[in-house]
């Protein structure tokens, strides 16, 4: 989708504004399997192209993330489809300005969803170099104990913590949404009046 217009428009000054809009939907629906490569990579039958695929948290029938009896999550026996790196949509605008011969132009992208995959992240986890790990004090995991079904209360060390979600993929996936400015530019219009007598032309 693509809209622009002059919202004001006077002798002395115009205001120029471009807006677009975007939605992508896909989904696998088969893939060629005579070698069998039924599910190649991160092109997963049923899911949409690209998905993030790996380890995940072990969690209830009820989609609770399990605690072990150490008081840490862990993973599930089974690996899954943890994030889609495809935004719900993308836009953006571009402004124009003009005043006379002043003109000051700028344009904001914007991307709503869409996740994306930490791996930088997963290791300063594990070593306690990223800033989520600032904090030493003792952590309770959320969650239920995988062998009672009761809330978790049991208190682990930090370290221990995040040593155990450093090797979880779905943990380091994180939502891709932003705004952005993009670029930003004022320009001046000198008058062709001024340089009648000059040496050069324009």
């Amino acid at each position: 989708l693509f809209l622009c217009g002059s919202p004001i428009k006077t002798k002395d000054f115009n205001w120029e504004i471009t807006l677009n809009f975007s939605r992508i939907r896909n989904k696998v629906l088969e893939s060629n399997d005579e070698k069998g490569l039924t599910n190649v990579d991160r092109f997963r039958v049923g899911f949409p192209a690209g998905v993030f695929y790996g380890p995940k948290y072990a969690r209830s029938a009820d989609g609770q993330i399990l605690i072990n009896d150490n008081g840490l999550p862990f993973t599930s026996s089974e690996l899954g489809v943890v994030g889609d790196p495809n935004p719900d949509w993308l836009g953006g605008m571009a402004n124009t300005l003009r005043y006379k011969q002043l003109s000051l132009s700028f344009f904001f992208d914007v991307k709503r969803g869409g996740d994306v995959q930490n791996d930088f992240e997963s290791l300063a986890l594990f070593y306690g170099t990223t800033k989520a790990t600032e904090n030493r004090s003792p952590i309770v995991a959320a969650g239920i104990n995988e062998t009672t079904g009761l809330p978790n209360t049991k208190e682990v060390t930090a370290q221990a913590y995040y040593q155990a979600v450093s090797g979880i993929y779905e943990y380091t996936v994180e939502d891709g949404s932003y705004i952005k400015l993009r670029n930003v530019s004022l320009s001046y219009s000198l008058s062709p009046e001024w340089f009648k007598k000059a040496p050069f032309k324009s």
